[in-house]
């Protein structure tokens, strides 16, 4: 094991501040979405580019806001899904990964809302992205059943296409 000098109480504190500073930038995240939402709603941020025609991107791109647009137009999605039409508190989703949020939209409703949140807090991205896909299946017992896919790539442009076999 590699050894920087750091004592393990030290390296365990600096992880802590690592996991504080990981949950205050979440925290950080729900308050933007709040914001973007309200300025994406009827293209109200055209106002402040002072343009009828401006888009969304070149709003986002002022050096003043410097953000991309998948991750403006995540943590829109966000907030309008899960505080809009869900009614959550940013509490309820406090510290859950964006990406998993966004990927769980297409499935989760008024009724099994807690449920998911409560996957998605306490299992890794892949085990829900897993049970979005193919449901609360044991993958220990499963009988799988394995089908044959060959993926085709265009020697000249790069496109891919799958066929089944």
């Amino acid at each position: 094991m590699h050894n920087t000098g750091m004592d393990t109480t030290k390296v365990f504190e600096a992880y802590q501040r690592l996991q504080s500073l990981q949950g205050a930038s979440r925290g950080v995240d729900l308050e933007l979405a709040k914001e973007l939402s309200e300025l994406k709603k009827d293209e109200n941020y055209r106002i402040i580019m002072g343009d009828t025609e401006a888009s969304w991107k070149a709003f986002l791109c002022q050096p003043e806001i410097n953000l991309h647009v998948a991750k403006a137009d995540r943590l829109v999605k966000i907030y309008q899904k899960y505080i809009q039409e869900l009614g959550l508190s940013t509490e309820d989703i406090y510290g859950v990964d964006s990406n998993i949020l966004v990927r769980l939209a297409s499935v989760v409703t008024k009724d099994n809302v807690g449920e998911w949140i409560e996957k998605a807090k306490n299992l890794s991205r892949a085990d829900v992205y897993r049970e979005i896909k193919f449901g609360a299946i044991d993958e220990m017992k499963c009988e799988h059943n394995y089908t044959r896919k060959i993926v085709c790539t265009c020697v000249k442009c790069g496109t891919r296409k799958i066929e089944h076999e």
